[in-house]
């Protein structure tokens, strides 16, 4: 029980980074399928994976764009950061490009200029701005 109800019974899917796993579940409140990203067991206690875990929670939840996964919620169980984010139907972008090639990806709008605004918020972020 409690907000986030789990779609399926193991851990989900790896995405992203080795030290994650992402379960598919349903936010009650808010009923919406949602992905919520757990740093794993294993590096759970590793001050440096939490610390990443933590950066990448705050840049990821600072960036709105089409092609980015929103971020609904960021917090810890029993010690353990989570993210809850968008969940998105289909193939991961890894399979996709093991599959497809780099060329299969295609970007909605001005590019460049959509990259340099991300890129911009990222490096504040970093710096602590």
């Amino acid at each position: 029980p409690g907000r986030y109800q789990a779609k399926t019974k193991e851990l989900g899917t790896n995405i992203g980074a080795h030290n994650t796993d992402a379960p598919h579940a349903n936010d009650i409140i808010n009923k919406r399928e949602v992905a919520i990203k757990i740093i794993k067991d294993s590096t759970s206690l590793d001050p440096l994976n939490i610390a990443r875990f933590q950066r990448e929670a705050r840049a990821s939840a600072a960036l709105r764009h089409d092609n980015i996964i929103e971020i609904y919620d960021v917090d810890e169980y029993y010690g353990k950061p989570y993210m809850v984010m968008e969940y998105v139907k289909g193939e991961s972008l890894k399979e996709l490009l093991k599959k497809n090639g780099i060329e299969y990806i295609t970007i909605k709008g001005n590019y460049q200029e959509r990259y340099e605004q991300s890129k911009e918020k990222v490096l504040e972020l970093i710096r602590g701005v």
